[in-house]
């Protein structure tokens, strides 16, 4: 368990940097996927809740510090979707690209169902405006992108799966 949370780490971290430091300021992209949802589901996935609720909440307060968004809120939504993906560990076959894809858009539903959620209890809460194209066009390229990611992860299953007993 602790190498997989570890190892999460270092990606989530390298996302981070990725996404905020360098996709952030290069105009021509008006979206990009969410690469550390697509993580936090890979690993939640692949080793259930336990893990997926672990590595969400470090790579939600990895995202959280290094973005201007509110300390906790990325911890919070990744460490729910984490577990709530994490419940579906060995129901699937995952070596599709519909399996992920459909799981990255329920996790992207779920994201913005809760962060409304929150909103009505917190005034510094911005909530998705599901009716811009650009959180469409966001959504379409994580989902696009979510089969490429676990294929790349799976480059790197051993050190990414939990040893099962």
């Amino acid at each position: 368990m602790k190498k997989v949370i570890f190892w999460t780490s270092l990606i989530a971290l390298f996302f981070c940097l990725f996404e905020t430091a360098i996709l952030s300021h290069i105009q021509i992209f008006t979206a990009w996927p969410e690469f550390i949802l697509i993580l936090v589901i890979y690993i939640a996935i692949h080793n259930g809740t336990a893990i997926g609720t672990s590595c969400g909440f470090i790579s939600g307060l990895l995202l959280d510090l290094m973005s201007l968004s509110p300390i906790g809120l990325h911890s919070f939504l990744f460490t729910l979707i984490g577990y709530i993906i994490g419940i579906l560990h060995r129901k699937y076959n995952l070596n599709k690209i519909i399996i992920p894809a459909t799981l990255t858009l329920i996790s992207i539903g779920l994201k913005v169902l809760i962060v409304f959620v929150l909103s009505i209890f917190g005034k510094n809460i911005i909530i998705y405006d599901i009716s811009k194209w650009q959180f469409w066009m966001q959504t379409g390229v994580t989902v696009i992108f979510a089969p490429i990611e676990f294929a790349i992860l799976n480059l790197f299953l051993t050190a990414l799966k939990a040893e099962e007993f």
